[in-house]
């Protein structure tokens, strides 16, 4: 083989090489910045068999949504599981009727022959001296009380959903809370198992209303709000209230003054009728324009209303017969042999024939001591 064949030879054996590695090159070049992003990391991966630090990232933040989508599903199905057994641990029993939970007193009250009080309190939890059956309250009255806490009393089962998502909407919208819009049923849950005011309360608040109406029916709820609803200075119930503010029964009060009894307990300081006279005032006209728009109050009534919606009395001089009432109780506790054996040399009459009126149904449902002097 001569020199030239040999450089030939070399020639085309380093063209042949030249080209292969110029091939690959173009080819690894071309997969590097042809494609963009993704390309160029593949590209960089076939050279040096590692990944850029943009893939490591990328790859970070899907391991770290993954995880807190597993986290927040788990807590989502965890929440699931517990809270019906949280809600059916959170509900209490009612008693089977009212009188039950009203009937026992701490401290009754003596009433003279003729109905008379001779001694009051405001010591027992509930109202015990003044409840009233709700065919003894107007219908105006009990009108009032709907329309301004409950306009569809006669229509749930325990909770008004469309009032409560409107008054969820106005809080979220006004950023505070600006109605409650709880149910009459749910009033009367919160007076028999007061909780603290808070979204877990109002969700049990609820399942028991729903039980209360399935165990008690609506003249029997509402008469029980009617004569328990707190007003200020201790008072409960719209008896209480009336001769509070007016001295005067139900059967006598204006149209005005029933609206006055309606609005009161929405605010019962706030719109204390001494105190607070223009609020109150402003919240029973609104409260007399909603019942003339529904029929409820005709026009001489709605007249009065906006005229002089109430006259207040404060001329409640209590009866003093502290010793008789004493008297009457040492005898009423003694029971009847006592009595019949009791003396008549002090008076004439010392043996004052006495009794407690523990039955709730008696003296037109009042838990009373009645004696006779």
């Amino acid at each position: 083989m001569n020199r030239g064949s040999v450089v030939n030879q070399i020639s085309a054996g380093s063209g042949r090489l030249v080209g292969r590695s110029t091939l690959a090159g173009s080819r690894a070049l071309a997969g590097n910045y042809t494609l963009g992003g993704r390309s160029r990391s593949a590209g960089t991966h076939a050279l040096d068999g590692s990944h850029t630090l943009e893939d490591h990232v990328a790859a970070a933040r899907r391991v770290q949504r993954l995880r807190r989508a597993r986290v927040i599903l788990g807590c989502v199905l965890a929440a699931s599981a517990l809270l019906p057994l949280a809600t059916w641990a959170s509900l209490r029993e009612f008693p089977k009727d009212f009188n039950s939970l009203t009937g026992t007193a701490v401290k009754s009250q003596v009433l003279a022959r003729d109905g008379t009080p001779l001694s009051y309190t405001l010591e027992n939890a509930w109202n015990t001296t003044d409840a009233v059956p709700l065919a003894s309250v107007p219908t105006l009255l009990q009108t009032a009380f709907i329309v301004a806490e409950d306009q569809h009393f006669y229509e749930h089962h325990g909770v008004d959903w469309p009032a409560r998502g409107a008054a969820l909407w106005l809080d979220v919208r006004e950023g505070a809370a600006i109605r409650g819009a709880s149910s009459i049923t749910e009033q009367v849950v919160r007076m028999v198992h007061p909780r603290p005011r808070n979204p877990w309360s109002r969700w049990v608040e609820g399942f028991e209303a729903a039980r209360l109406e399935a165990r008690l029916s609506k003249t029997q709820i509402l008469e029980f709000y009617l004569n328990q609803v707190p007003y200020t200075a201790r008072r409960r119930g719209v008896v209480q209230a009336a001769h509070f503010y007016f001295n005067r029964g139900l059967d006598t009060l204006s149209p005005g003054e029933q609206l006055a009894l309606a609005v009161l307990v929405r605010s019962p300081s706030g719109m204390d009728l001494r105190r607070n006279a223009p609020r109150a005032r402003r919240a029973l006209e609104r409260l007399a324009d909603r019942l003339q728009q529904r029929g409820e109050l005709p026009a001489a009534e709605f007249a009065q209303v906006r005229g002089n919606p109430w006259v207040l009395d404060d001329s409640q001089a209590a009866l003093e017969a502290s010793h008789f009432v004493s008297h009457a109780l040492r005898v009423a506790s003694a029971g009847p042999a006592a009595a019949a054996s009791a003396p008549s040399s002090h008076h004439p009459r010392s043996a004052y024939p006495a009794h407690c009126a523990k039955d709730p149904r008696r003296r037109t449902h009042r838990s009373r001591q009645a004696a006779r002097p």
